[in-house]
């Protein structure tokens, strides 16, 4: 094991996404749900950028760029947009 730097916890910069997108699927989206989305992004200002794709299975998908919604996207966020729109609704793009 050979290390050549070492930099403390507090000083480490992490990567964060620059670029999300999330599938919200229109049958099951209440407008609870919607509301709860609205209020994560607002809670989660930042600068990664959001795409929406609303989807009908078997029918269409829409994607939509939401200006206004750039967000930290960091794991808490993405979990909490997970637990709102299901598994697998939120992929990092960039």
């Amino acid at each position: 094991l050979f290390i050549n730097e070492i930099t403390p916890l507090d000083e480490a910069k992490v990567k964060m996404p620059r670029s999300l997108k999330v599938s919200i699927q229109l049958p099951e989206a209440l407008p609870e749900t919607v509301d709860a989305l609205h209020g994560l992004f607002t809670r989660s200002k930042g600068d990664a950028n959001v795409l929406f794709d609303l989807v009908r299975p078997g029918e269409y998908t829409v994607v939509m760029e939401a200006e206004g919604y750039n967000v930290v996207a960091d794991r808490a966020f993405l979990r909490s947009v997970e637990q709102l729109c299901g598994p697998d609704s939120i992929k990092v793009i960039d």
